[in-house]
């Protein structure tokens, strides 16, 4: 993506993970599907002035990228 010009990062952090939750006793074996979501997930640029003409580009990056694996 970074070749492509187009901003992306791994993952959803898990609400449990988050700062206000760290002395509340949580593991991630108390939430497996969000861990799991997590580890396959990635953000893409998404935000009200995106012009089409970008997500088209963005999709269809994502597209070309995924086909090859």
């Amino acid at each position: 993506m970074s070749e492509k010009n187009i901003s992306c990062r791994f993952g959803i952090q898990p609400l449990h993970k988050e700062p206000y939750f760290a002395d509340r006793g949580f593991s991630d074996k108390d939430f497996p599907v969000s861990c799991d979501v997590a580890e396959r997930s990635f953000f893409i640029p998404i935000f009200p002035g995106l012009m089409k003409k970008d997500i088209d580009y963005i999709i269809s990056n994502i597209k070309e990228i995924l086909s090859k694996i």
